[in-house]
């Protein structure tokens, strides 16, 4: 699970801190993004916010009193502000959004909202307040692993999740290979690869395409992932502990759909729109 904590620094510093520790706490293997803390030193920190956004389940817009205009500014109206860009983008990928009202903050209206954020205005908000602030933690939470665990329909009923996903995914290009689950001791989430035509290798050896080399779970060369015939193609090679395709071992060249998880050591990995 993928959780993006979105906040206005000065405004519900305290308060997305707070949520963010009972987060760790609810959801212990759930890697919760939170901005400079969750982003390694000399890295682009637009480009890792933007990944992190991409493979995030939920976005909990943390909304405090000042949100809209603080220090007598309208941030919002900025259209380099990066919690603009961050709420956007979420919305733009089909990211659960959930206002997350603190410190006595109410809803923001559609009306005093930028053009590309007055969707914001239309997402069920939840109050967190200070007089019963475990019943209200404990609601979002329930909802957070509803909304991650619930399965998407299938029609017709006969279809598994996985051939509903490859034939959803058949109509869109890939874009990014993107790992969206770790071990505890990792830092590799949020990391992705553009696909731009080219083989991907997978592996933990240095000279590899994408680089996991705190798992050793994966073999120095483990997988490769490469287009064919309009199709992007998961072909193990070689590895110690194999690689699958959702749960099937991946035994010949497979065609990888959008959405659908690649195992590989104690990593998932996804092709993202």
């Amino acid at each position: 699970m993928n959780i993006f904590l979105s906040y206005r620094r000065g405004d519900a510093t305290s308060a997305a801190m707070l949520l963010r520790y009972k987060l760790q706490e609810r959801f212990p293997e759930a890697a919760v993004f939170m901005d400079a803390s969750s982003i390694p030193l000399g890295v682009d920190y637009i480009e890792r916010i933007e990944q992190a956004v991409r493979i995030s389940d939920v976005l909990l817009a943390v909304i405090g009193p000042k949100w809209l205009t603080i220090a007598d500014e309208r941030r919002l109206d900025d259209r380099e502000d990066l919690l603009s860009r961050e709420i956007n983008l979420a919305l733009d990928q089909g990211v659960r959004v959930i206002p997350v009202l603190v410190d006595g903050a109410i809803s923001p209206d559609e009306m005093h909202l930028p053009p590309a954020l007055k969707r914001l205005a239309r997402r069920q908000a939840l109050e967190l307040s200070s007089s019963r602030y475990d019943y209200d933690v404990g609601r979002l939470f329930d909802t957070i692993s509803q909304s991650v665990s619930s399965p998407q329909p299938a029609s017709p009923a006969t279809e598994t999740p996985a051939a509903v996903k490859k034939e959803r995914s058949s109509r869109r290009t890939p874009r990014y290979l993107v790992v969206t689950r770790i071990p505890k001791w990792s830092r590799s989430t949020g990391t992705s690869i553009e696909l731009s035509g080219q083989r991907v290798t997978i592996g933990r050896a240095s000279d590899v395409t994408l680089v996991l080399n705190d798992d050793d779970y994966i073999s120095p060369r483990h997988a490769q992932i490469y287009p064919r015939d309009g199709e992007w193609i998961i072909e193990d090679l070689g590895s110690t502990n194999g690689t699958y395709l959702d749960r099937e071992k991946v035994t010949r060249p497979t065609p990888v759909p959008i959405g659908v998880p690649i195992r590989i050591g104690r990593h998932v990995l996804e092709l993202r729109t």
